[in-house]
């Protein structure tokens, strides 16, 4: 990439309103940390005040705006759901170079054949992590505490007691050590806990004390207390982590996952809690999103669920975002390679 000598024109699509949006659109409630506001572009704009000045910005919420913005933009910042509406594109788009989509996962727009040829995508990697390590913690404790098990007696109106043990000394096996597994696995070291580690590559990891390939679960499974599954969803990762796998967990491990289903037999965790042998689970990531009222997921016993928003910030999220787009265009305007440019081969 050729240093950038003019100004870039960049353009900030943000989902519609009821007041913006057209007859029948069905608009979602969006979670406000995914709107890129003024006030916080503008503050944004305060912390990079070198690219600051090289900018010429706009932003949109309808499609007229969004394809009158496609005459010069160079840049566009959005949600997935916005690029899937907008792309592929009504109006032409000359001088577009890069595309970036809000949120870290992107697999719900591959292919990216949606976009022009030659315009590379760029995504939000790493803005989930701080939140996520304390997400990640808060349902190490939960799960060592036995919360889901207190929370079904509860539902089920029995009165349980059941005597628990520390933390500290337990292991933490981490399938997928990357930002977010990586997150939790410095906050598990934190809490006292062993980790040990799968990673694509089975490179080592500084907060794991063995990490594997991804043919190491029966290395990483059979003796940890706790197993956190932060995959990406990825064809070749489908069903990964299945029967077999949730066979091999220790009797009375906790299970925590931020991973899509499709990676995850639900099923056979289903079954594991609801037999007692795994002590209890904590989910955030599903597929589809909402869970559907006929899931089992629902009626299962010694299971947490949360809405998908366990790694996001409502003050911090779209504040770091802004900054990974600033750091992404400091790149381009000096000619350097994109930061956090997508790998689309693999996915993630």
């Amino acid at each position: 990439m050729t240093e950038h000598a003019n100004p870039i024109r960049l353009h900030i699509q943000n989902p519609p309103t009821p007041e913006t949006a057209p007859p029948g659109y069905p608009v979602r409630k969006m979670n406000p940390a995914f709107v890129i506001s003024r006030r916080w572009f503008d503050e944004a704009l305060a912390r990079h005040p070198d690219v600051a000045q090289r900018l010429v910005p706009t932003f949109g919420e309808t499609a007229e705006e969004f394809d009158a913005a496609m005459a010069d933009a160079e840049v566009v910042i959005a949600t997935t759901q916005v690029l899937k509406e907008r792309f592929p594109l009504s109006a032409p788009a000359p001088r577009l170079r890069w595309v970036m989509v809000t949120s870290a996962s992107y697999h719900k727009i591959l292919p990216t054949d949606w976009l022009p040829d030659g315009v590379p995508l760029v995504h939000n990697l790493g803005p989930h992590a701080k939140k996520a390590g304390e997400f990640i913690a808060t349902s190490l404790l939960m799960l060592n505490c036995r919360i889901p098990y207190f929370v079904t007696a509860k539902e089920e109106k029995r009165w349980a007691p059941l005597v628990t043990t520390g933390i500290e000394g337990k292991t933490l096996a981490v399938i997928g050590v990357g930002k977010l597994g990586g997150a939790g696995a410095g906050r598990a070291r934190d809490l006292g806990l062993g980790v040990v580690g799968i990673r694509r590559g089975g490179e080592a990891h500084p907060l794991c004390d063995e990490v594997y390939g991804p043919d190491g679960l029966d290395k990483v499974l059979p003796d940890a207390d706790f197993v956190l599954v932060t995959l990406p969803y990825t064809p070749e990762l489908d069903g990964y982590f299945d029967r077999r796998a949730f066979a091999m967990m220790k009797d009375g491990a906790g299970f925590i996952t931020t991973a899509p289903t499709r990676v995850f037999d639900y099923e056979a965790l289903a079954e594991g809690l609801g037999s007692g042998r795994l002590s209890g689970a904590v989910l955030d990531g599903f597929d589809p999103e909402p869970v559907p009222p006929e899931s089992l997921l629902w009626t299962t016993p010694n299971l947490i669920m949360t809405p998908h928003t366990s790694c996001i910030d409502a003050e911090d999220y779209t504040p770091r975002t802004l900054d990974l787009l600033f750091e992404n265009l400091r790149a381009d305007l000096a000619g350097k390679p994109l930061p956090t440019l997508a790998n689309i081969e693999r996915g993630y």
